[in-house]
């Protein structure tokens, strides 16, 4: 492996080595995902935490108290991905793929992160997971 190469995910410890210690979840959806899924590197934690919801691509002030910025909540995401230490998943519904669209400012952002865990491994003493599921436009919503 060359220099600022990550390693390949070990999925046995995105299982949590057999110690997640997490109930088997009791909502019908959520015990189907989380049978489905489990041994192969995407279990379920207990222990995460939602930071919140961002409006996309800008919050409407009737509903939200998000402040408004240039690129819109993409400029949220990508100052919240500066400070991620151990796990990052995304689910977002609006994206563009234009390397002029205020999407590439998140992808940069997930780029630097990588650089970051790559050059750096001793700030990341539980490594990094990343996970990022993308959908839609954010100019045609």
């Amino acid at each position: 492996m060359g220099a600022g190469q990550l390693p390949a995910p070990d999925t046995a410890a995105l299982d949590g080595l057999g110690l997640n210690s997490c109930p088997v979840p009791q909502a019908p959806l959520d015990r189907l995902l989380f049978e489905r899924t489990r041994g192969q590197g995407a279990a379920l934690s207990c222990g995460n935490r939602m930071e919140g919801l961002l409006h996309f691509p800008n919050a409407d002030p009737a509903y939200s108290a998000q402040p408004r910025r240039p690129g819109g909540a993409f400029d949220l995401l990508a100052d919240g991905l500066r400070q991620t230490r151990r796990e990052l998943l995304i689910a977002n519904m609006i994206w563009d793929d234009d390397p002029d669209a205020p999407g590439a400012g998140v992808a940069g952002a997930i780029a630097a992160l990588r650089r970051d865990v790559a050059a750096f491994p001793e700030r990341y003493p539980d490594g990094m997971t990343v996970r990022v599921m993308l959908w839609g436009r954010w100019n045609e919503a």
